[in-house]
C-alpha cells in the first residue's frame, strides 16, 4: 500500500505523454503513434499540448501525422484552441513559441506532402497564435518559410494570411521581395 501511494502518478495525460516522449523523440513509431493518439484523445489537456506535444519534432512525427490526416487535423485544432490559455491565465511566451513552431512544422510537412487541407488548418492555427502572441523569433522563422513557398502552397497561405491580417502585417518585408510568390506578396500588402 505504501508503494502504491508513493509511486509517481501517471494518470494525467501530460504525465503519460512525458513517459512516451523520449522514445518518440528517438523516432520509435509505436511511441509516436501512442503519443499522438493520447493527444488526440485529450484535446483539452493544456499541459499535454503546450509542454509535451511540441517537444516532438513535427518532422519526426510527419510520417504518422500525414498517414492519418484526420487525427493530425484534430491535433492542430486542439493546439489552436489553447491560444487563450488554460483558464487561469494567458499562455507564457515560451508556450506560444512552442505552439507556433509546432504548427508551422506540421504546415511545412503538409505542404511537402501536398496535403492541402492539413496545410490550411495548420497555417490557420499558426497565424491565430501569431496574432495573439507576437513572438518575433517565430515570426522570423515563419517569414523565412513563406519566402520559399510557391504554387498551390503559396496560394493556400495567401488565403490564410488574408483571413489573419493581424498576422500578415508582421511579414510586411515580403511585400517588396520580388522572389516571394506573388500571392503571398499580395496578401501581405493587403494587410498594410
Amino acid at each position: 500500500m505504501v508503494e502504491k501511494e508513493t509511486a509517481p502518478q501517471i494518470d494525467l495525460p501530460a504525465a503519460r505523454g512525458q513517459q512516451l516522449l523520449p522514445a518518440a523523440q528517438e523516432g520509435d513509431p509505436d511511441a509516436i503513434r501512442r503519443l499522438l493518439t493520447l493527444a488526440a484523445n485529450h484535446g483539452d489537456d493544456y499541459e499535454l499540448y503546450l509542454d509535451v506535444l511540441p517537444s516532438l519534432d513535427a518532422g519526426t512525427a510527419a510520417p504518422l501525422l500525414l498517414e492519418h490526416p484526420e487525427q493530425a487535423r484534430t491535433l492542430v485544432e486542439a493546439m489552436t484552441g489553447h491560444v487563450r490559455g488554460d483558464g487561469t491565465g494567458w499562455p507564457h511566451y515560451n508556450e506560444s513559441k512552442r505552439a507556433i513552431a509546432w504548427l508551422r512544422g506540421v504546415a511545412r510537412q503538409a505542404a511537402e506532402d501536398e496535403q492541402w487541407d492539413l496545410l490550411e488548418e495548420a497555417a490557420r492555427g499558426m497565424c491565430t497564435w501569431d496574432e495573439a502572441s507576437n513572438e518575433f523569433d517565430q515570426q522570423s522563422a515563419t517569414q523565412n518559410w513563406l519566402r520559399h513557398l510557391h504554387g498551390q502552397a503559396a496560394r493556400i497561405l495567401a488565403g490564410v494570411l488574408r483571413d489573419h491580417p493581424g498576422s500578415a502585417r508582421f511579414y510586411y518585408e515580403l511585400a517588396g521581395e520580388r522572389a516571394v510568390d506573388m500571392a503571398i506578396r499580395n496578401a501581405v500588402n493587403q494587410s498594410l
